[in-house]
């Protein structure tokens, strides 16, 4: 504090290696790192100086903020009790240390990532997590980069300079701002919409080719429905049309099925295999969706297309890393043997009928002990760009509390935070995504909610 706001508000802090050495914040130095402590304290003790009757009280709270908000700006462990599965926000598709201890033991120490052991020269990249998600597409290859958005650049890549035909109900845009259009600006290929917005015709797709024209582009509306009067063309009539021009057929799937997803319930979703299946060249979907494994780009589909996108030199800026490769084995290896109850966490929380969840609900409510708490029917949703407007069976703990804004902050500070939803006045707390080795702490959680 300089000398002259010191005389104006009577309090002169410690010095900040004074306040960083206090053995009050040793833990702090511990997780975040001196340098970092030091830097956060700076600037804790640079705003007290702006407050009007500070003390030492005031700055130690200040202090404490500061390294609070720090933490909670990285990556930690949440309780999801939204109710929806693949939630963006909070990692999409949830993946625990069971699944990480089988990737581990992929990689641990120096790993296969770029040598061939037969010959002892460098290797490709992910060869066997290639092999193995072509298979589960029934595609002649496939190529994995880091997220769909790249994959969906780089297929685009194929069309560099010429027309690719997509139909205006498809020029979507999903999360984060990432609009069909632009991606394809930034491919360099030249957009051609047809039809309208609400029907698109095989006859105007045909109208629009010409010599031109290098493919058309499917895109799978993920996370909107249309009805009414729409009419759409399936991939099934364009891959005639595009093999009668001799241009290719792209789709961006999107979300990331890969099987028959009314077993839990949910309506058919259309998969990899059927995109493949229709005659589709090139199809990317997501990684951390359906698929339920970490956040990547996967493209499937004929052997000439995926190889010009290997050997494009965009690919190496959009390659995957060692550790994701690595997850991506596991998670395609789940789904190829059958075992995604047992390996995937997105289907064992899929799997988890209603009874089980009420059970589990009614035991939080006798943990929680308070007569504000019930027990009650909810719906989950799959998130993430998934299967809109489609509704999951699920039981939740409603809490009526006097503010849920105030409630639903103090459940963010906690650690782990909690993450609810508010509905008719209430804190939901739904089941259908919290995991039961979670329930004890959210049984604390509710309670102290309770009492706010």
């Amino acid at each position: 504090m300089s000398e002259k706001a010191a005389r104006r508000t009577g309090f002169v802090p410690p010095s900040i290696e004074e306040i960083v050495s206090d053995p009050a914040y040793r833990a702090w130095v511990d997780q975040l790192s001196r340098s970092m402590v030091t830097s956060l304290v700076r600037e804790a003790v640079q705003r007290s100086r702006e407050m009007p009757g500070a003390d030492i009280e005031a700055l130690n709270q200040t202090v404490l903020e500061h390294l609070e908000r720090s933490k909670r700006g990285g990556q930690m462990p949440v309780i999801n009790a939204t109710g929806v599965l693949i939630h963006t926000n909070l990692g999409r598709a949830p993946l625990d240390l069971e699944f990480w201890n089988r990737v581990q033991s992929r990689i641990a120490g120096y790993s296969t990532l770029e040598i061939d052991l037969e010959t002892g020269e460098r290797g490709k990249r992910g060869p066997l997590v290639n092999r193995l998600l072509a298979e589960l597409a029934g595609a002649e290859a496939g190529l994995v980069v880091n997220n769909c958005a790249a994959a969906v650049l780089l297929m685009l890549c194929l069309a560099r300079g010429k027309k690719v035909v997509v139909s205006r109900g498809e020029l979507v845009q999903i999360g984060g701002g990432f609009r069909i259009p632009e991606i394809m600006a930034m491919s360099g290929c030249r957009l051609v919409e047809v039809g309208t917005t609400n029907r698109t015709s095989l006859a105007d797709y045909k109208a629009a080719i010409d010599g031109e024209t290098a493919a058309v582009l499917k895109v799978h509306r993920s996370n909107f429905e249309m009805t009414g009067f729409v009419e759409d063309v399936p991939v099934r009539s364009l891959h005639g049309l595009c093999k009668e021009h001799r241009i290719q057929l792209f789709e961006d799937l999107g979300s990331g099925a890969v099987s028959d997803l009314s077993v839990y319930g949910l309506p058919h979703e259309r998969t990899l295999a059927e995109a493949v299946r229709d005659g589709a060249d090139v199809v990317c979907v997501s990684g951390d969706k359906l698929l339920g494994g970490p956040q990547a780009g996967v493209l499937v589909g004929n052997r000439e297309a995926i190889t010009a996108l290997a050997n494009h030199p965009l690919y190496r800026a959009l390659r995957l890393d060692k550790t994701s490769l690595a997850a991506l084995e596991v998670c395609a290896l789940a789904h190829l043997s059958g075992k995604v109850e047992e390996i995937l966490p997105l289907y064992r929380l899929l799997a988890t009928g209603e009874a089980q969840l009420r059970e589990r609900a009614e035991g939080i409510v006798a943990r929680a002990g308070s007569a504000r708490l019930e027990v009650c029917v909810s719906e989950a949703v799959t998130g993430g760009g998934t299967l809109p407007g489609a509704r999951i069976p699920s039981v939740a703990v409603a809490a009526a509390v006097p503010s849920v804004d105030r409630v639903t902050a103090a459940l963010r500070r906690r650690t782990p935070p909690v993450l609810a939803r508010v509905q008719d006045e209430r804190v939901y707390f739904d089941l259908k995504t919290v995991f039961p080795d979670q329930d004890q702490e959210l049984a604390r959680a509710i309670a102290d909610a309770d009492s706010q």
